[in-house]
């Protein structure tokens, strides 16, 4: 005869249940939720819908941009290829690129 493992079972949960009251403590979902945090400078530069939007790459075109300051500029903007933006976003990551000091 042999011995049958019980492997069908699932093994229980820790005892959660407070030593006084014999009531399980439970976490509320509000106690888990990270705390929102506004950033004030994505709210400002959040263009309104009156604003046109074009990829970068358009607005790089029209500028008459060299090729080493359209692959420089989306990696210190943090843009992915093919992000829209306005013309004022444009001109701020292009300023901000242009006064970057390399060392």
């Amino acid at each position: 005869m042999t011995k049958r493992l019980q492997t069908d079972t699932p093994p229980s949960p820790p005892d959660q249940s407070s030593s006084d009251t014999g009531q399980v403590d439970l976490i509320k979902p509000e106690d888990t939720q990270p705390e929102e945090v506004k950033d004030t400078q994505l709210e400002q530069a959040a263009p309104t819908e009156q604003e046109a939007r074009f990829p970068f790459e358009q607005h790089a075109a029209h500028a008459g941009m060299t090729s080493w300051r359209l692959a420089a500029l989306p990696v210190h903007a943090n843009w992915v290829a093919g992000q829209e933006v306005t013309a004022e976003q444009f001109a701020t990551a292009l300023k901000a690129l242009d006064e970057e000091v390399i060392v």
